[in-house]
Parts: structure tokens; sequence; C-alpha cells
């Protein structure tokens, strides 16, 4: 299942918040060689408008990725939201990742889940899920301030709630996400469910950016 999937490359994840440097989760998305300076034009104007995201564009033929290019392509490595998990493990915070979702936003704030997908039961990541559907956004919301965006809903113990919070400051701070919304202590986050002793932390997902080329 992607639940068993991701727990073990979050495990293996170790950057390091001091020295920004380490192993990090990457989505790998592939465009046609032709589309990469629109897309990159789309990336910049995200950029500009406080949706950065870091990226790796990896040349056909590459060697040194998991993730064969094919010819005629180019591809784009977008951080998970999952490292973010893996940070908090490596700070000794205990972390369940729990939803996938799609987050709607009104007047440039997050207001509730719309629709969530539990990693437990699918073999598929939520995230490209609800980008095969086209129902994402972005561009509205950077444009208008309203609209749906990806995002995923981890839970933490109540008594790390604070340190997480801390840690998470700094996760923004240095690029991994650019959103990041923490819940009170066992109550829903944005409508999501949070288990008894839990607190729910939304992230937004990496591959945003990914949806806005789409778009």
């Amino acid at each position: 299942f992607m639940h068993a999937r991701i727990e073990e490359m979050i495990y293996q994840t170790d950057f390091d918040l001091e020295k920004e440097r380490g192993l990090v989760i990457a989505n790998i998305t592939t465009i046609k060689k032709e589309d990469l300076d629109d897309a990159l034009q789309i990336l910049r104007y995200l950029s500009e408008h406080e949706m950065d995201c870091r990226i790796k564009v990896i040349e056909e033929g590459a060697s040194d990725h998991a993730v064969a290019v094919p010819e005629g392509h180019v591809g784009i490595a977008t951080i998970c939201s999952a490292t973010c998990d893996g940070i908090l493990l490596k700070h000794g915070i205990p972390v369940n990742i729990n939803y996938g979702g799609m987050l709607r936003f009104d007047k440039n704030q997050a207001s509730h889940y719309t629709d969530l997908i539990a990693y437990a039961g699918t073999t598929i990541d939520p995230m490209k899920i609800f980008i095969s559907w086209n129902t994402t956004s972005v561009l509205d919301i950077v444009e208008t301030g309203a609209g749906l965006l990806l995002a995923n809903v981890r839970a933490v113990p109540d008594l790390a709630r604070d340190e997480a919070s801390k840690i998470l400051d700094r996760v923004v701070a240095v690029g991994i996400t650019d959103y990041v919304d923490i819940g009170d202590p066992h109550s829903p986050v944005l409508g999501a469910p949070v288990a008894a002793g839990m607190t729910g932390i939304s992230v937004s997902a990496g591959l945003n950016s990914i949806a806005a080329i789409q778009e």
C-alpha cells in the first residue's frame, strides 16, 4: 500500500535544517522538452507570489536518478511534503501521515478540505489521483485568493505539538514547503478528522507547482 511506501521513504529522510542539506523525498514529473520554458515561467510566477518551491530539472537519459526520463522529455523534481514528516521524525517526534486531499482557500486563507483519501487505503498516491481529476485551481488562488490546492494531513501526539510547530516554522523558512496549518489538540484540522490524543497538521503538497503547470 501507498502508506507503507511513504513510511519507508520518511524513515530514509535525513535533511538537516541547520546545514540545509540531506536526503529529501521527491516527486518526479516528466514533460515534453518543448514545454520546459513555459513550465519554468509558471514556476517563477508562483515563486514571485509566495508559492516558492525548490525544483531540479532532470535531462533525458540521466543515469543517476531512480526514474528514467524518456526521449524528448525532461523531468521536474519537486520536494514531497512527506519530507516534513521525515524531519519531524529525525527530531524525535512520531508522525502518522493520514490523508491526501483537496484544500479550499477563500480570501487567501485555508478554509476546509473538500475531499480526502486515506493513505492507508490506496495503492496510488492521492495527490496523483486528484491531479488526474483536473480539479485544482492553484493559479486562481494566486490571482484571486480563492480556489483548490493539494494538501495532506498528518498527526503528531498532543504533547509534541509545540515542538513540532517550531520545527515546521524552520521547514517553511528553508523552502521545503510553503504552507503549514497546525490544528488544536484532538480536534479536526480544517475539517479533517484527527484521533484522540493527537494534533492534526495540514501541509501543502509539493505537486501544487505541477498542478499549476497542468492548469
